[in-house]
């Protein structure tokens, strides 16, 4: 019998680097960006090479958005609500909210 190609036999490099962006959160006091509220460069380069498979140098005109697996562990996290974006005085955070 064939093995179902959707069968995953292990962690994949996404689950693993989703694990570790949510890792460098809860480490880390992240102020968002005024603009858009979204990570800074600062936090993408940090989080980047810790990946597994690290993506292309962050450039300093590019943003969170022209990181589509950035951007997806963003708003997932949000949308999950494991992350939360905490108003506070000098600025938003992003903070955990509970670790899944």
């Amino acid at each position: 019998m064939k093995k179902n190609k959707l069968f995953i036999e292990s962690k994949s490099t996404v689950v693993e680097d989703f694990q570790t962006f949510l890792s460098y959160v809860e480490s880390t006091n992240i102020k968002l960006t005024k603009t858009k509220e979204f990570l800074s460069k600062k936090d993408l380069r940090a989080i980047n090479e810790q990946l597994i498979e690290p993506i292309l140098p962050i450039t300093a005109k590019e943003q969170q958005m022209d990181y589509p697996i950035f951007h997806l562990f963003f708003h997932l996290s949000l949308i999950l609500d494991v992350l939360r974006k905490v108003k506070a005085p000098g600025g938003t955070y992003l903070h955990v909210h509970k670790i899944v």
